[in-house]
């Protein structure tokens, strides 16, 4: 009998289990029985590739099979873990992101900082140029030196509410912790 995957973060214990060089996925299915999941082979597979398309994973060719190896880049910096944010905690993660980013640096984000979270469509207004050169004069020289004023900077439309960010904090901590399994998800405490 399998546990329940519900339980605790799955995708956690996949990620661990393909290790840093990667498994087939008869390699994965046979780890993840030794760790006490006992899943169909097709399930598994269903699971790696939404992975994949999350940008979790990596799918590479190796005949007979196919290799997943887990990207180390997914919690590495700001842009992707907003991204990765704005997608379980919005409808619009394209909107969501920029809020996220504009709430978190307390400036207007750059093109080419949207571009690097992952994000299509940019929904926001893009920030006057003389405001950018007064925000670039103020920052400091370390940040100067990154950011080039000639290119274009957005602020969202609808900044986030406290109640969204504090949210959406809660959502990157529990992410970079790997603790989300440890949340209570319902505010019933006992039976009626």
């Amino acid at each position: 009998m399998s546990k329940l995957v519900v339980e605790e973060d799955f995708r956690s214990i996949v990620l661990e289990a393909l290790g840093k060089e990667g498994k087939s996925i008869s390699a994965l299915t046979k780890e993840l029985e030794k760790r006490g999941y006992r899943l169909h082979r097709l399930i598994v597979t269903g699971y790696l590739r939404a992975l994949t398309d999350m940008n979790q994973v990596k799918e590479t060719e190796v005949p007979p099979s196919k290799l997943y190896v887990p990207l180390q880049n997914r919690d590495d910096d700001i842009y992707s873990l907003a991204r990765a944010t704005a997608i379980d905690t919005s409808d619009d993660p394209d909107l969501r992101t920029l809020q996220i980013l504009y709430a978190l640096l307390r400036r207007p984000v750059q093109e080419s900082e949207l571009a690097r979270a992952g994000v299509e469509v940019i929904k926001g207004k893009r920030e006057e140029k003389h405001v950018m050169e007064s925000i670039h004069q103020s920052m400091p020289k370390r940040l100067r030196t990154r950011f080039s004023v000639s290119e274009d900077s957005y602020v969202p439309d609808e900044p986030l509410s406290t109640e969204e960010y504090i949210r959406c904090l809660e959502h990157m901590v529990l992410s970079l912790t790997r603790s989300r399994h440890l949340v209570l998800n319902t505010k019933q405490s006992h039976l009626l």
